[in-house]
């Protein structure tokens, strides 16, 4: 009789870990998912010019490319671990089909590009500390207002470079199936050349992640 019990018990608890795990998913009635669900890791700075912070550059980047992910076919997952050796498990955790990593480096051309960033840390600083659930939500949506790179583009400098570097690679393989650079020089003072590296990029990571053929070659701007 015990053993009889104990086996309703694991069927029952089997079935409700099955449909918790369904749930976490994008999932069509037959339980197979719908969407590809891409893992964005945070954008690493590898090299910013004088009064730029790293991290800022580097969230606004990701803010950017969470936007030009977006698609009907995919789902962005948002990595949030900071060691390289995390941000496997937190995939396989979040379930993840595919790992999309990008590195940034920005050169100084002729001055003046970083001043902005001394703008916008006081406006950060002051939705950070806000409380509870909702505060934390008001506080992430500020700062995507915020940090992304179109609103840095209005602060280039002529001679101004930026470097993006992207690698892709499927969830629980350590080999890429894309690696890619997109380089930029803006030209004039005000030029938006963080867009049109970044569009490219997002799409590169669509094409990749839905199986279609990318060049590899620089991408030059």
């Amino acid at each position: 009789m015990k053993n009889y019990f104990k086996l309703i018990f694991l069927t029952f608890l089997s079935a409700f870990l099955g449909l918790t795990n369904l749930t976490a998913q994008t999932v069509n009635a037959d339980g197979a998912k719908t969407k590809i669900r891409i893992g964005l890791a945070q954008v690493k700075s590898t090299g910013v010019g004088e009064g730029m912070d790293p991290q800022q550059f580097g969230t606004a980047i990701q803010n950017s490319l969470n936007q030009y992910l977006k698609s009907p076919d995919a789902e962005i997952v948002l990595l949030e671990s900071k060691l390289a050796s995390q941000i496997p498990n937190e995939a396989k955790e979040k379930q993840c089909d595919y790992l999309v990593f990008v590195t940034a480096a920005h050169k100084k051309g002729s001055g003046g590009f970083g001043k902005m960033f001394g703008k916008v840390a006081p406006v950060l600083g002051a939705v950070v500390p806000m409380a509870g659930v909702a505060g934390g939500i008001a506080g992430s949506v500020a700062s995507t207002a915020i940090m992304t790179a179109g609103s840095m583009s209005s602060n280039v400098k002529a001679k101004d470079s930026l470097e993006f570097n992207l690698t892709i690679q499927k969830n629980g393989s350590d080999d890429p199936i894309l690696t890619k650079k997109y380089a930029a020089k803006a030209k004039s003072n005000g030029e938006d050349i963080f867009t049109p590296l970044i569009e490219q990029l997002a799409q590169d990571t669509l094409d990749t992640t839905n199986g279609k053929t990318v060049k590899t070659a620089t991408q030059d701007k």
